[in-house]
């Protein structure tokens, strides 16, 4: 379950918790956590996307299309740890916003 010492704050785990759920409702798939961003991908598969999301929602849109595509990539196992200066630059509810907007529009296509 959560722990508190851990980098990640616990509304930004439940939310990574509800974003990869769906993610895998959607689209049919089994990720531990859509929002690492650290998978590993050939070069002929991902000559096969578009990919035109910047931001938090880059990784989503990433997801959804080599999904839909059939397309094979692999999380490569990674943990989370805290900052060890400076401050995170993600604005937690215009980031929610878009990568579920991302999912969302990605599904219904």
């Amino acid at each position: 379950m959560y722990d508190l010492r851990k980098a990640m704050g616990f509304t930004n785990f439940v939310a990574n918790k509800i974003i990869t759920f769906c993610f895998d409702f959607f689209y049919s798939q089994f990720l531990s956590d859509t929002q690492s961003g650290f998978r590993a991908i050939s070069r002929s598969a991902l000559e096969k996307v578009d990919l035109y999301e910047d931001d938090m929602a880059f990784a989503t849109e990433m997801l959804v299309q080599f999904a839909k595509k059939g397309l094979k990539m692999v999380e490569v196992p990674s943990s989370y740890r805290a900052r060890k200066y400076g401050k995170p630059k993600m604005r937690r509810i215009k980031s929610g916003i878009e990568i579920f907007t991302t999912m969302v529009k990605g599904f219904i296509k």
